[in-house]
Protein backbone atom coordinates (compact mmCIF):
# COMPACT_ATOMS: atom_id res chain seq x y z
CA UNK A 1 0.00 0.00 0.00
CA UNK A 2 1.11 3.46 -0.91
CA UNK A 3 2.78 5.18 2.28
CA UNK A 4 3.98 8.70 3.44
CA UNK A 5 7.39 8.42 1.67
CA UNK A 6 5.66 7.79 -1.70
CA UNK A 7 4.68 11.33 -1.44
CA UNK A 8 6.96 14.04 -3.39
CA UNK A 9 5.74 16.69 -1.23
CA UNK A 10 5.84 14.51 2.23
CA UNK A 11 7.48 16.75 4.77
CA UNK A 12 7.96 15.50 8.51
CA UNK A 13 7.51 19.46 9.98
CA UNK A 14 3.60 19.64 8.27
CA UNK A 15 0.45 17.94 8.07
CA UNK A 16 -1.62 18.18 4.74
CA UNK A 17 -5.12 18.47 5.66
CA UNK A 18 -6.80 19.93 2.57
CA UNK A 19 -6.88 16.87 0.09
CA UNK A 20 -10.63 17.94 -0.68
CA UNK A 21 -9.37 21.03 -2.96
CA UNK A 22 -5.80 19.35 -3.84
CA UNK A 23 -3.39 16.47 -3.29
CA UNK A 24 -0.38 16.08 -3.07
CA UNK A 25 1.59 14.47 -5.94
CA UNK A 26 3.20 10.45 -6.05
CA UNK A 27 6.96 9.97 -6.28
CA UNK A 28 6.35 7.69 -8.89
CA UNK A 29 3.62 10.00 -10.86
CA UNK A 30 6.28 12.53 -10.83
CA UNK A 31 9.04 10.02 -12.40
CA UNK A 32 6.26 9.08 -15.09
CA UNK A 33 6.42 12.86 -16.21
CA UNK A 34 9.89 13.56 -16.33
CA UNK A 35 10.38 10.14 -18.19
CA UNK A 36 7.98 11.32 -20.53
CA UNK A 37 9.83 14.39 -20.98
CA UNK A 38 13.23 13.07 -22.09
CA UNK A 39 11.14 11.77 -24.98
CA UNK A 40 8.73 14.59 -25.54
CA UNK A 41 7.50 15.36 -29.17
CA UNK A 42 4.73 16.52 -31.21
CA UNK A 43 1.81 14.10 -30.42
CA UNK A 44 -0.35 13.58 -33.47
CA UNK A 45 1.65 15.53 -35.69
CA UNK A 46 5.26 15.03 -37.22
CA UNK A 47 7.16 11.79 -37.84
CA UNK A 48 10.40 11.14 -35.91
CA UNK A 49 11.49 8.97 -33.01
CA UNK A 50 10.09 11.91 -30.30
CA UNK A 51 6.81 12.21 -31.96
CA UNK A 52 6.00 8.48 -32.22
CA UNK A 53 6.74 7.71 -28.62
CA UNK A 54 4.69 10.65 -27.02
CA UNK A 55 2.12 9.67 -28.89
CA UNK A 56 1.84 6.49 -28.63
CA UNK A 57 2.44 7.11 -24.68
CA UNK A 58 -0.74 9.30 -24.71
CA UNK A 59 -2.51 7.06 -26.23
CA UNK A 60 -1.39 4.74 -24.03
CA UNK A 61 -2.12 6.24 -20.73
CA UNK A 62 -6.35 6.94 -22.42
CA UNK A 63 -5.86 2.85 -22.87
CA UNK A 64 -4.98 2.38 -19.39
CA UNK A 65 -7.73 4.90 -17.74
CA UNK A 66 -9.79 3.45 -19.52
CA UNK A 67 -9.11 -0.13 -17.99
CA UNK A 68 -9.59 1.25 -14.36
CA UNK A 69 -13.08 2.53 -15.36
CA UNK A 70 -15.57 0.26 -14.92
CA UNK A 71 -18.13 0.59 -17.88
CA UNK A 72 -18.04 -0.58 -21.93
CA UNK A 73 -15.48 -0.97 -24.47
CA UNK A 74 -17.64 1.63 -26.24
CA UNK A 75 -17.09 4.71 -23.74
CA UNK A 76 -14.79 7.44 -24.68
CA UNK A 77 -11.74 8.78 -22.47
CA UNK A 78 -11.49 12.90 -22.85
CA UNK A 79 -8.75 14.33 -21.51
CA UNK A 80 -9.22 18.17 -20.76
CA UNK A 81 -7.40 20.45 -18.40
CA UNK A 82 -9.99 19.79 -15.30
CA UNK A 83 -12.92 18.73 -14.17
CA UNK A 84 -14.28 22.06 -14.97
CA UNK A 85 -13.32 22.00 -18.15
CA UNK A 86 -14.73 18.26 -18.80
CA UNK A 87 -18.42 19.42 -17.13
CA UNK A 88 -18.27 22.74 -19.85
CA UNK A 89 -17.24 20.45 -22.00
CA UNK A 90 -20.25 18.05 -21.97
CA UNK A 91 -22.60 21.28 -21.40
CA UNK A 92 -21.65 22.53 -24.56
CA UNK A 93 -22.23 18.69 -26.23
CA UNK A 94 -26.04 18.89 -25.22
CA UNK A 95 -26.72 22.17 -25.94
CA UNK A 96 -27.55 21.82 -29.59
CA UNK A 97 -30.60 19.66 -28.27
CA UNK A 98 -33.52 20.55 -26.40
CA UNK A 99 -34.19 20.24 -22.48
CA UNK A 100 -33.90 21.55 -18.83
CA UNK A 101 -30.78 20.01 -16.57
CA UNK A 102 -31.33 18.86 -12.80
CA UNK A 103 -28.83 19.57 -10.22
CA UNK A 104 -28.83 18.78 -6.54
CA UNK A 105 -28.50 22.16 -3.95
CA UNK A 106 -25.19 20.98 -3.26
CA UNK A 107 -23.02 21.20 -6.46
CA UNK A 108 -20.20 22.57 -6.45
CA UNK A 109 -19.81 26.00 -8.69
CA UNK A 110 -18.45 23.73 -11.53
CA UNK A 111 -21.16 21.60 -11.60
CA UNK A 112 -23.75 24.14 -11.74
CA UNK A 113 -22.80 27.56 -13.20
CA UNK A 114 -21.53 25.58 -16.82
CA UNK A 115 -25.11 24.28 -17.16
CA UNK A 116 -27.36 27.51 -15.92
CA UNK A 117 -25.16 29.58 -18.70
CA UNK A 118 -26.63 27.50 -21.65
CA UNK A 119 -30.06 25.65 -20.28
CA UNK A 120 -32.79 25.99 -17.89
CA UNK A 121 -31.45 24.66 -14.70
CA UNK A 122 -34.18 23.24 -11.87
CA UNK A 123 -32.53 21.59 -8.45
CA UNK A 124 -33.65 18.77 -6.46
CA UNK A 125 -33.76 19.13 -2.75
CA UNK A 126 -30.92 16.89 -0.81
CA UNK A 127 -31.49 15.48 2.77
CA UNK A 128 -29.66 16.92 5.43
CA UNK A 129 -26.87 17.23 2.58
CA UNK A 130 -27.40 13.99 1.79
CA UNK A 131 -28.47 12.85 -2.05
CA UNK A 132 -31.93 11.11 -1.90
CA UNK A 133 -32.92 9.21 -5.26
CA UNK A 134 -36.33 9.23 -4.46
CA UNK A 135 -36.31 12.88 -4.68
CA UNK A 136 -34.73 12.98 -7.66
CA UNK A 137 -37.61 10.54 -8.65
CA UNK A 138 -39.95 13.36 -7.91
CA UNK A 139 -38.05 16.21 -9.77
CA UNK A 140 -38.18 14.31 -13.05
CA UNK A 141 -41.86 13.69 -12.42
CA UNK A 142 -42.29 17.60 -12.12
CA UNK A 143 -39.83 18.35 -14.88
CA UNK A 144 -40.43 15.82 -17.96
CA UNK A 145 -38.20 17.96 -20.23
CA UNK A 146 -35.09 17.03 -18.13
CA UNK A 147 -32.17 15.52 -20.57
CA UNK A 148 -29.62 15.17 -17.96
CA UNK A 149 -29.30 14.71 -14.05
CA UNK A 150 -25.99 16.47 -13.11
CA UNK A 151 -24.97 14.79 -9.30
CA UNK A 152 -22.11 14.63 -6.76
CA UNK A 153 -20.46 11.32 -6.31
CA UNK A 154 -18.87 12.41 -3.42
CA UNK A 155 -19.45 15.93 -1.65
CA UNK A 156 -16.45 18.38 -0.87
CA UNK A 157 -18.09 19.30 1.95
CA UNK A 158 -19.61 16.82 3.95
CA UNK A 159 -17.87 13.84 2.46
CA UNK A 160 -21.16 12.29 1.65
CA UNK A 161 -21.22 9.72 -0.43
CA UNK A 162 -24.09 9.56 -3.20
CA UNK A 163 -25.64 5.93 -4.01
CA UNK A 164 -24.68 6.59 -7.70
CA UNK A 165 -26.41 3.50 -8.37
CA UNK A 166 -29.70 4.04 -7.69
CA UNK A 167 -29.84 7.29 -9.09
CA UNK A 168 -29.08 5.69 -11.80
CA UNK A 169 -32.06 3.22 -12.12
CA UNK A 170 -34.18 6.67 -11.67
CA UNK A 171 -32.53 8.75 -14.37
CA UNK A 172 -33.12 5.08 -16.70
CA UNK A 173 -36.60 5.01 -15.73
CA UNK A 174 -37.49 8.73 -16.71
CA UNK A 175 -34.95 8.21 -19.78
CA UNK A 176 -32.76 10.95 -19.09
CA UNK A 177 -28.81 11.00 -19.40
CA UNK A 178 -26.49 11.03 -15.70
CA UNK A 179 -23.51 13.16 -15.17
CA UNK A 180 -21.00 12.07 -11.98
CA UNK A 181 -19.10 14.42 -10.87
CA UNK A 182 -16.25 11.95 -9.10
CA UNK A 183 -13.96 14.79 -8.02
CA UNK A 184 -13.67 14.07 -4.78
CA UNK A 185 -15.25 10.56 -4.90
CA UNK A 186 -12.15 9.34 -7.32
CA UNK A 187 -9.27 9.23 -5.09
CA UNK A 188 -10.96 7.23 -2.73
CA UNK A 189 -13.03 4.69 -5.09
CA UNK A 190 -12.79 3.32 -8.55
CA UNK A 191 -15.36 5.18 -10.62
CA UNK A 192 -17.86 3.09 -12.87
CA UNK A 193 -19.63 3.92 -15.69
CA UNK A 194 -21.53 1.27 -14.70
CA UNK A 195 -23.82 3.77 -12.62
CA UNK A 196 -23.84 7.09 -15.34
CA UNK A 197 -23.73 7.90 -18.91
CA UNK A 198 -20.59 10.21 -18.08
CA UNK A 199 -17.92 10.81 -15.55
CA UNK A 200 -16.07 13.61 -14.64
CA UNK A 201 -13.07 14.16 -12.46
CA UNK A 202 -9.61 15.38 -12.31
CA UNK A 203 -6.02 14.43 -11.57
CA UNK A 204 -5.12 17.11 -9.13
CA UNK A 205 -7.32 15.39 -6.62
CA UNK A 206 -6.07 11.91 -6.83
CA UNK A 207 -2.24 12.90 -6.49
CA UNK A 208 -1.03 14.05 -10.12
CA UNK A 209 -0.49 17.76 -10.89
CA UNK A 210 -2.29 20.08 -11.94
CA UNK A 211 -3.69 20.30 -15.53
CA UNK A 212 -5.72 17.61 -16.68
CA UNK A 213 -8.93 15.98 -15.99
CA UNK A 214 -11.04 13.36 -17.80
CA UNK A 215 -14.79 13.61 -19.29
CA UNK A 216 -15.37 9.45 -19.95
CA UNK A 217 -18.74 8.53 -21.03
CA UNK A 218 -21.14 7.15 -24.06
CA UNK A 219 -19.33 7.54 -27.03
CA UNK A 220 -23.05 7.78 -29.49
CA UNK A 221 -23.47 11.08 -27.51
CA UNK A 222 -20.07 12.48 -27.73
CA UNK A 223 -19.73 11.78 -31.32
CA UNK A 224 -22.63 12.80 -32.54
CA UNK A 225 -23.75 15.87 -30.76
CA UNK A 226 -21.14 18.81 -31.60
CA UNK A 227 -17.53 19.36 -30.34
CA UNK A 228 -16.26 21.65 -27.87
CA UNK A 229 -13.67 23.48 -27.97
CA UNK A 230 -12.74 23.63 -32.49
CA UNK A 231 -9.50 24.51 -33.89
CA UNK A 232 -6.29 22.74 -35.23
CA UNK A 233 -5.72 19.01 -33.85
CA UNK A 234 -9.64 17.87 -33.98
CA UNK A 235 -10.46 18.15 -37.53
CA UNK A 236 -9.63 15.69 -40.61
CA UNK A 237 -9.59 19.21 -43.01
CA UNK A 238 -11.19 22.30 -42.93
CA UNK A 239 -11.91 24.71 -45.90
CA UNK A 240 -14.22 27.63 -46.58
CA UNK A 241 -16.81 25.47 -47.53
CA UNK A 242 -16.59 23.50 -43.91
CA UNK A 243 -14.88 21.42 -41.80
CA UNK A 244 -14.81 17.61 -41.34
CA UNK A 245 -13.78 16.95 -37.67
CA UNK A 246 -12.22 13.35 -35.99
CA UNK A 247 -14.24 11.16 -34.25
CA UNK A 248 -14.78 11.08 -30.40
CA UNK A 249 -12.69 11.31 -28.77
CA UNK A 250 -10.20 13.14 -30.89
CA UNK A 251 -12.65 15.60 -31.66
CA UNK A 252 -12.72 16.86 -28.39
CA UNK A 253 -9.14 17.72 -27.82
CA UNK A 254 -8.25 20.44 -29.68
CA UNK A 255 -5.33 21.83 -29.73
CA UNK A 256 -1.59 20.70 -28.83
CA UNK A 257 -2.55 17.42 -26.16
CA UNK A 258 -1.08 17.60 -22.40
CA UNK A 259 0.86 14.84 -23.21
CA UNK A 260 2.69 14.96 -19.47
CA UNK A 261 -0.85 15.28 -18.25
CA UNK A 262 -2.17 12.14 -19.22
CA UNK A 263 0.64 10.42 -18.44
CA UNK A 264 1.09 11.33 -15.49
CA UNK A 265 -2.84 11.29 -14.21
CA UNK A 266 -2.93 7.24 -15.93
CA UNK A 267 -0.04 6.57 -13.25
CA UNK A 268 -2.24 7.81 -10.67
CA UNK A 269 -4.73 4.95 -11.57
CA UNK A 270 -2.48 2.41 -12.06
CA UNK A 271 -0.75 3.45 -8.15
CA UNK A 272 -4.64 3.98 -6.66
CA UNK A 273 -6.69 1.43 -7.99
CA UNK A 274 -4.32 -1.33 -8.11
CA UNK A 275 -4.40 -1.27 -4.07
CA UNK A 276 -8.45 -0.77 -3.93
CA UNK A 277 -9.08 -2.81 -0.99
CA UNK A 278 -6.39 -1.19 0.97
CA UNK A 279 -7.99 2.20 -0.32
CA UNK A 280 -11.18 1.64 1.50
CA UNK A 281 -9.78 0.35 4.60
CA UNK A 282 -7.77 3.52 4.96
CA UNK A 283 -11.08 5.64 4.11
CA UNK A 284 -12.73 3.36 6.53
CA UNK A 285 -10.02 4.13 9.56
CA UNK A 286 -9.67 7.87 8.68
CA UNK A 287 -13.58 8.09 9.12
CA UNK A 288 -13.08 6.88 12.48
CA UNK A 289 -10.53 9.28 13.73
CA UNK A 290 -12.69 11.62 12.28
CA UNK A 291 -15.37 10.99 14.55
CA UNK A 292 -13.17 11.14 17.56
CA UNK A 293 -12.06 14.18 16.42
CA UNK A 294 -15.60 15.71 16.03
CA UNK A 295 -16.42 14.51 19.61
CA UNK A 296 -12.56 15.96 21.37
CA UNK A 297 -13.41 19.49 19.46
CA UNK A 298 -16.84 19.86 20.44
CA UNK A 299 -15.93 19.12 24.22
CA UNK A 300 -13.74 22.39 24.16
CA UNK A 301 -16.26 24.79 22.20
CA UNK A 302 -16.04 24.41 18.46
CA UNK A 303 -19.26 23.69 16.19
CA UNK A 304 -19.13 20.60 14.21
CA UNK A 305 -20.74 19.30 11.25
CA UNK A 306 -20.22 15.87 9.05
CA UNK A 307 -17.81 13.96 11.66
CA UNK A 308 -20.18 10.96 12.09
CA UNK A 309 -21.05 8.03 8.87
CA UNK A 310 -19.15 5.58 7.40
CA UNK A 311 -20.17 6.21 4.13
CA UNK A 312 -18.51 9.02 3.17
CA UNK A 313 -14.87 10.48 2.74
CA UNK A 314 -12.65 11.58 5.55
CA UNK A 315 -13.54 15.50 5.20
CA UNK A 316 -15.81 17.70 8.13
CA UNK A 317 -16.11 21.11 8.84
CA UNK A 318 -15.92 23.19 12.10
CA UNK A 319 -16.17 26.42 12.99
CA UNK A 320 -14.82 28.54 16.13
CA UNK A 321 -17.51 30.22 17.96
CA UNK A 322 -14.96 31.86 20.08
CA UNK A 323 -12.85 33.52 17.18
CA UNK A 324 -12.66 34.35 13.67
CA UNK A 325 -12.43 31.11 11.80
CA UNK A 326 -9.66 32.32 9.67
CA UNK A 327 -7.41 33.27 12.51
CA UNK A 328 -7.85 29.54 13.09
CA UNK A 329 -6.71 28.20 9.89
CA UNK A 330 -3.98 30.85 10.38
CA UNK A 331 -2.98 29.72 13.82
CA UNK A 332 -3.01 26.03 12.64
CA UNK A 333 -0.21 26.94 9.98
CA UNK A 334 2.31 28.17 12.51
CA UNK A 335 3.39 27.48 16.35
CA UNK A 336 1.31 26.93 18.80
CA UNK A 337 2.07 26.35 22.41
CA UNK A 338 3.90 22.65 21.82
CA UNK A 339 3.23 22.17 18.55
CA UNK A 340 5.41 22.90 16.18
CA UNK A 341 3.98 21.30 13.01
CA UNK A 342 2.12 23.20 10.18
CA UNK A 343 -1.57 21.99 10.01
CA UNK A 344 -2.87 23.09 6.88
CA UNK A 345 -6.22 23.02 6.16
CA UNK A 346 -8.86 25.96 4.55
CA UNK A 347 -10.88 28.31 5.50
CA UNK A 348 -14.26 29.40 3.01
CA UNK A 349 -17.20 28.22 1.78
CA UNK A 350 -15.52 25.48 -1.09
CA UNK A 351 -17.61 26.23 -4.10
CA UNK A 352 -20.70 25.39 -2.41
CA UNK A 353 -22.49 28.41 -1.44
CA UNK A 354 -26.02 26.71 -0.62
CA UNK A 355 -24.21 24.82 2.13
CA UNK A 356 -24.42 27.72 4.27
CA UNK A 357 -28.18 27.20 3.93
CA UNK A 358 -28.09 23.70 4.33
CA UNK A 359 -25.81 23.85 7.42
CA UNK A 360 -26.50 27.34 9.20
CA UNK A 361 -30.25 28.05 8.19
CA UNK A 362 -29.28 31.29 6.29
CA UNK A 363 -31.62 32.52 4.04
CA UNK A 364 -30.48 33.59 0.49
CA UNK A 365 -28.07 36.09 0.12
CA UNK A 366 -30.12 38.52 -2.52
CA UNK A 367 -27.83 41.93 -1.99
CA UNK A 368 -24.18 41.13 -1.81
CA UNK A 369 -23.40 44.34 -0.97
CA UNK A 370 -25.61 44.26 2.11
CA UNK A 371 -24.34 41.09 3.50
CA UNK A 372 -20.70 41.76 3.15
CA UNK A 373 -20.52 45.54 3.22
CA UNK A 374 -16.58 45.52 3.50
CA UNK A 375 -15.92 42.94 1.44
CA UNK A 376 -17.71 44.31 -2.23
CA UNK A 377 -16.33 46.81 -4.06
CA UNK A 378 -18.42 49.41 -6.46
CA UNK A 379 -18.77 47.10 -9.09
CA UNK A 380 -20.30 44.34 -6.68
CA UNK A 381 -17.26 42.06 -6.88
CA UNK A 382 -15.52 40.32 -3.85
CA UNK A 383 -12.19 41.75 -2.65
CA UNK A 384 -11.79 40.38 0.45
CA UNK A 385 -13.22 37.93 2.88
CA UNK A 386 -11.13 39.02 5.88
CA UNK A 387 -14.38 40.81 7.27
CA UNK A 388 -16.75 38.35 7.01
CA UNK A 389 -17.99 36.38 9.91
CA UNK A 390 -18.38 33.29 11.01
CA UNK A 391 -21.81 32.49 9.93
CA UNK A 392 -20.43 32.88 6.14
CA UNK A 393 -17.98 30.29 6.43
CA UNK A 394 -16.54 27.12 7.60
CA UNK A 395 -13.07 25.48 8.20
CA UNK A 396 -12.52 22.32 6.35
CA UNK A 397 -10.39 19.26 7.18
CA UNK A 398 -9.82 16.48 4.48
CA UNK A 399 -7.49 13.71 5.00
CA UNK A 400 -5.77 11.83 1.66
CA UNK A 401 -3.92 9.12 1.50
CA UNK A 402 -0.45 10.67 2.59
CA UNK A 403 -2.52 10.87 6.32
CA UNK A 404 -2.82 8.78 8.87
CA UNK A 405 -4.72 8.56 12.50
CA UNK A 406 -1.96 9.90 13.80
CA UNK A 407 -2.45 13.16 11.85
CA UNK A 408 -6.12 13.69 12.46
CA UNK A 409 -5.35 12.93 16.15
CA UNK A 410 -2.09 15.60 16.45
CA UNK A 411 -4.37 18.38 14.47
CA UNK A 412 -7.49 18.09 16.80
CA UNK A 413 -5.08 18.54 19.80
CA UNK A 414 -3.63 21.52 17.98
CA UNK A 415 -7.33 23.11 17.22
CA UNK A 416 -7.96 22.24 21.28
CA UNK A 417 -5.13 24.05 22.17
CA UNK A 418 -6.41 27.01 19.86
CA UNK A 419 -9.29 27.01 21.19
CA UNK A 420 -7.99 27.08 25.11
CA UNK A 421 -5.29 29.80 23.78
CA UNK A 422 -8.29 31.84 21.80
CA UNK A 423 -11.03 31.58 24.93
Amino acid sequence: MITKQDFLGYDVNNIYLDNAASTLALKSVADAGMNFLRTYGSIHRGAGYNSEVSTNAYEQARTTIHSYIDGTQTDDVIFTGNTTEAINMLAHILSSHDGEILISDIEHSSNAIPWRTLFIVNEFQTNNGRVDPALIDVALTKHPNTQLVACTWASNVSGYITDMEAVYQVCQKHNVFLLADASQYAPHFRPSLNYCDFLVYCGHKMNAPFGTGILAGRHDVLNDHGTAPTGGGNIVYTSSIGTVYKPSPWMHEAGTPNGIGAVTIAKAHEMLYEHVDALKAHNEAMNKAVALAGNKLREVGYDVWFDKGENKTPTFLISAPFANNKVVVRMMNGTVEDFNKNVFCREGTFCVYNMLENVRGIEHIKDLKKAFPNAIDKSGTLISQESLPNEYSFIRLSAGLINDEKDIEYATEKLRAIAKFLQ
